[in-house]
């Protein structure tokens, strides 16, 4: 039976976790007329005293702790909590019974509880203990496997909290995709699970795993995940899905897995998923691998990663060679990275925030307002098959020896972020095409590099550049809505004292521009002529070099001072 303490526990546990309120009975502790007084309020007295149950000696019959809260204690159906005998039949028991009674609680005091197989849940029925001491240790009958300790498939409604998950023995096989907390949704209908303050210590695989493509409407929330085996927290799928406030150390632990991440959102229809104020570090990577704080791989969509501090240092775990880690890695579509805070430290080449490199062309992912710092790999990586990115109002500590935003993407948008420290700032290389870079503030030494081969690119920068220019341009525009698309624009200058010229005289001279061709459209100026009478005209003779003509229409002699000739030259 429940004892004191458990009473104590159950209540405080679930009033604050699922919201039971449990007061005074009411009707409690009325009692029958007193004879010779109560004068003319026995009848009001009688009636209350006889709608209560009583036993058969005349007193109260007190409603239990089930009756009032739903809750049931596991030991009750058997369960030891010894560290040796199997508990599975006791949870079983338990659950069965409350399925009778169209759910509950199935209360887990302190102590060891063994688990040889999976414990499956049904609709309406929670889970909760009282903490760290209260411990579901898996202990497979077959050495070298792993179990689900907690499985649900479809099943929904209900409260997983206050559990301590533990493993024995380390698997022979590959684990991937398997937790020792199993959730699966299936279909339209919301499932609806709350899996809240639990402990995962030290186990052999991933800590919770939510697959199936249903509609789950549901929360993972301040959990703490210490070395999980593979994933902290991995989304294989289902939609609609809040993951806020864990805190995961060491994913990967056991380097029996290749690339681990401590939140991973990958598969089809895992979407509308948010990811919010965790704090993540110490990922662990094999050799020749790569993982990461929280990875969203295709075709995985639509995914908020917001207010999350991670810590990423791509330890190596197993052989040799290099390990590659990165704070948060996209390579799906339409996601959004916003206002989180990583920092990388050394152990492996670590990035902070990498888009694309996977499968799939991903597009139209958002990384905004983010603090990069540690001086270690490069802060905002933009791979080649990335599309559409937009990069705003991030805050980067530069590197000693790579740039602080390396973009390989086409269309990808660079706006107003401050770049504090490092010698280089903004590359634009490979194939990348159309990007657009403005309005950076960047204090490195090396602030761009285009050398690489980027096509129809635009840079503007108010101070930046040496000396500091407006716009530079690559690639064709065009000025108006229906204007003739121009690919570039040439100009060069010269010192030029024309000869004395008779009216209608003429003189001329060469100018060298750079890459100037026959038939590119040419103008010219020359800042003496005022207000005489003098016509000027300019072509491209040969290649890089313009001839400049000067014509005396003044109606007089014209002897025009040395000054500086302008040559413009525009190409389509």
């Amino acid at each position: 039976m429940l004892k004191a303490k458990d009473i104590v526990a159950i209540l405080v546990t679930t009033i604050v976790i699922i919201g039971i309120a449990v007061g005074p009975v009411s009707g409690q502790n009325k009692r029958l007329p007193t004879q010779g007084g109560d004068k003319d309020n026995w009848g009001t007295l009688l009636n209350e005293y006889l709608s209560q149950e009583h036993n058969i000696d005349g007193t109260h019959k007190l409603k239990t702790l089930e009756t009032l809260t739903g809750v049931v204690n596991v030991r009750d159906f058997g369960a030891k909590a010894d560290g040796v005998t199997d508990d599975v039949p006791a949870f079983e028991a338990a659950r069965d019974y409350l399925v009778t009674k169209g759910g509950g609680v199935i209360y887990v005091p302190p102590g060891q509880y063994i688990m040889t197989r999976a414990f499956d849940l049904k609709n309406n029925i929670s889970v909760i203990g009282t903490g760290w001491a209260s411990n579901l240790h898996g202990r497979p009958t077959s050495p070298g496997t792993l179990i689900p300790m907690i499985y649900t498939y479809n099943i929904g409604n209900l409260t997983l909290s206050g559990l301590r998950f533990t493993h024995e023995g380390i698997p022979s096989v590959n684990l991937s995709g398997r937790g020792v907390m199993q959730l699966n949704s299936y279909g339209s209908t919301p499932i609806r699970l709350t899996v809240k303050g639990n402990f995962f210590d030290n186990i052999q695989s991933s800590a919770i795993v939510i697959g199936g493509d249903g509609e789950l409407e549901s929360f993972v929330e301040n959990n703490f995940i210490i070395n999980p085996g593979e994933h902290g927290i991995y989304v294989a799928g289902s939609k609609s899905l809040v993951i806020r406030g864990n805190i995961i150390t060491g994913s990967g632990s056991q380097g029996i897995h290749t690339g681990t991440c401590g939140v991973k959102v990958s598969r089809n229809d895992a979407k509308m998923v948010l990811i919010d104020g965790n704090i993540i570090k110490n990922q662990n990577v094999q050799a020749n691998h790569s993982g990461g704080g929280i990875c969203v791989e295709e075709p995985a969509l639509k995914v908020t990663i917001v207010n999350n501090q991670i810590l990423t240092n791509g330890t190596l775990t197993n052989g040799s060679g290099n390990a590659y880690s990165s704070g948060i890695a996209i390579s799906s579509d339409n996601n959004v990275v916003a206002n989180n805070r990583i920092l990388m430290t050394s152990g492996g080449n670590v990035d902070g925030i990498v888009v694309g490199g996977g499968a799939g062309t991903p597009t139209g992912n958002v990384i905004h307002g983010n603090t990069i710092t540690g001086g270690f790999g490069e802060p905002l990586l933009i791979a080649a098959n990335a599309r559409y990115t937009v990069i705003s109002g991030n805050t980067l500590e530069g590197t000693a020896g790579g740039w602080t935003i390396s973009d390989s993407g086409d269309n990808t948008l660079i706006k107003d972020n401050v770049i504090t420290a490092g010698g280089y700032g903004i590359q634009l290389s490979g194939s990348s095409d159309g990007d657009r870079v403005i309005d950076n503030v960047i204090a490195s030494t090396a602030k761009y590099d285009v050398s690489a081969g980027p096509t129809n690119y635009i840079i503007r920068d108010l101070g930046n550049l040496t000396p500091a220019v407006e716009q530079y341009w690559a690639g064709k525009f065009t000025i108006g809505k229906d204007g003739t698309p121009i690919s570039s624009h040439l100009s060069a200058t010269a010192v030029w004292n024309p000869a004395s010229l008779a009216d209608g005289a003429v003189t001329s001279t060469t100018v060298t521009v750079s890459g100037a061709a026959a038939g590119d459209i040419v103008n010219a100026g020359h800042d003496q002529i005022g207000v005489n009478n003098v016509q000027i005209s300019a072509h491209v003779e040969s290649a890089n070099t313009v001839r400049v003509i000067l014509r005396n229409a003044s109606g007089a002699i014209l002897d025009l001072a040395s000054g500086t000739l302008r040559v413009g030259v525009w190409k389509y």
